[in-house]
């Protein structure tokens, strides 16, 4: 449960959310968060949701508002790649009951929908210690996360150690205080986490799992830590390629200059998010041809910071984070 504070009385995160999916292959993936087989659900997942809301919900409006109370129950969608965001009104069967139901068309969102519920006033009030502005968010749910794309795995070249920074034979001397280290002569490549860290920190970051309120934060971390060892990476790549074909002539293969190597794989991810507009071969074997010329290779060098950000998605986690951070005013 996340704990918000807000200028006026509400129940925070305490609606109870119900995802029915029965109609939807799919499978448990965390807490609140479900894999769809998109190769069986077609062009469309339709999905009910229910609600609970707590009878306590009287106690955040004032008392001339409590026969009738201004309240309306939202199911919020939103897809990031399906460029998309859109609230859902749900109806009341019961006392503490709302129903509805959304589809998600599944030619637009290729990746994730997030879905979260919440309760908001419906016209304003001028009743002093009491939400004054409609659309005033009372209470809400826990956030769920439908996916329809596993997680990346390419690049899963890099090995992750937890080492103490204050007694290592891999990490230099004297920089206690870091939080990581990527070793990129280290066949393959390792980082370093620093166990010196604070406890939080490193439960944190060792949390598992995906759409529980911890999950954002520690993907944030992760996703600035990775942006470094990717610009690392890649200027290792692009170093070395450059100084072969200086060195031997040109052009040069990369895949098959860094056979049976990390380096490899990399160049297979590197090359492809460096030239968006190109097909993957054609990529790669651009920057085969020309990265003997020093102005390529210092435009690469600087295209580099671009293709890590939007391989890792970087923009988009930030606008999640913004998203949390404002989401109750």
């Amino acid at each position: 449960m996340t704990t918000t504070i807000l200028p006026y009385p509400h129940l925070g995160e305490t609606l109870g959310v119900h995802l029915d999916l029965a109609h939807v292959p799919h499978k448990k993936n965390g807490e609140s968060s479900f894999f769809v087989d998109r190769t069986e659900a077609g062009d469309t997942a339709e999905i009910g949701i229910e609600v609970q809301v707590p009878s306590k919900i009287k106690t955040i409006f004032p008392p001339s508002e409590r026969k009738q109370l201004p309240l309306e129950v939202l199911a919020t969608v939103a897809s990031i790649d399906g460029s998309m965001r859109r609230a859902v009104p749900l109806k009341q069967r019961k006392s503490s009951l709302y129903t509805g139901k959304f589809s998600l068309d599944l030619t637009r969102i290729t990746e994730a929908a997030r879905i979260r519920v919440y309760v908001i006033r419906t016209k304003d009030s001028s009743v002093a210690g009491y939400a004054s502005k409609k659309g005033s968010r009372l209470a809400w749910g826990p956030e769920s996360e439908i996916r329809f794309a596993e997680r990346p795995t390419n690049g899963h070249f890099l090995s992750t150690v937890w080492e103490d920074f204050g007694d290592s034979v891999h990490v230099p001397r004297h920089f206690e205080n870091a939080l990581y280290y990527i070793d990129a002569v280290a066949e393959p490549p390792a980082l370093y986490l620093n166990k010196m860290s604070s406890a939080p920190l490193v439960k944190l970051l060792e949390t598992e799992g995906h759409g529980h309120p911890k999950a954002l934060p520690r993907d944030i971390i992760f996703r600035s830590i990775a942006t470094n060892v990717w610009l690392t990476l890649a200027q290792v790549i692009l170093e070395a390629l450059h100084r072969e074909a200086v060195d031997h002539g040109s052009p040069v293969d990369p895949l098959e200059f860094f056979e049976g190597s990390w380096k490899a794989d990399m160049v297979k991810l590197l090359a492809p998010a460096l030239y968006p507009d190109l097909m993957p071969e054609e990529a790669i074997l651009q920057v085969g041809m020309k990265i003997v010329d020093k102005n390529f290779y210092v435009d690469a060098l600087l295209r580099t910071q671009l293709a890590v950000q939007t391989n890792q998605k970087i923009r988009e986690h930030f606008e999640q984070f913004a998203e949390k951070v404002f989401e109750n005013g």
